[in-house]
């Protein structure tokens, strides 16, 4: 396409800040630069517009990522409390029972320490920010 790359280059497609789109000499018509001239002023609207939607999508990203944040979080304290429990259970059972399940109860504490140092990471960084 020839011809577009053309009007590409002299109309300053991509740039509408280049005062060359209004101005050129190959509009004769008055009633065609009359119209390019609008027609740069409607792609200047969109691209504000375009810039309004990208800032208002990085605001929902953020808010997004807050609230997913707050679910992780919500999540992890509901895992805390389910190894509180865990624990106050494991005392109560059987030194017999235990050995049987060592490997679980093995596997249990390790979940549940990572769980207490990520706790305690975010406790950190929360206290730093505040």
């Amino acid at each position: 396409m020839a011809s577009y790359d053309k009007f590409s280059e002299i109309h300053a497609l991509y740039d509408l800040t280049d005062p060359n789109y209004d101005s050129s000499p190959e509009f004769v018509v008055p009633i065609a630069r009359e119209k390019a001239s609008h027609l740069r002023s409607k792609r200047q609207q969109l691209s504000v517009i375009r810039h309004e939607l990208l800032v208002s999508l990085h605001t929902v990203n953020k808010v997004e990522k807050e609230l997913v944040d707050g679910e992780w979080m919500t999540w992890l304290v509901d895992e805390l409390y389910k190894c509180d429990v865990a624990a106050q259970y494991i005392v109560t059972v059987s030194d017999d029972d235990l050995e049987k399940r060592m490997q679980d109860i093995g596997k249990l504490k390790n979940y549940c320490e990572d769980c207490n140092r990520v706790w305690g990471n975010l406790k950190e960084r929360f206290t730093a920010l505040t």
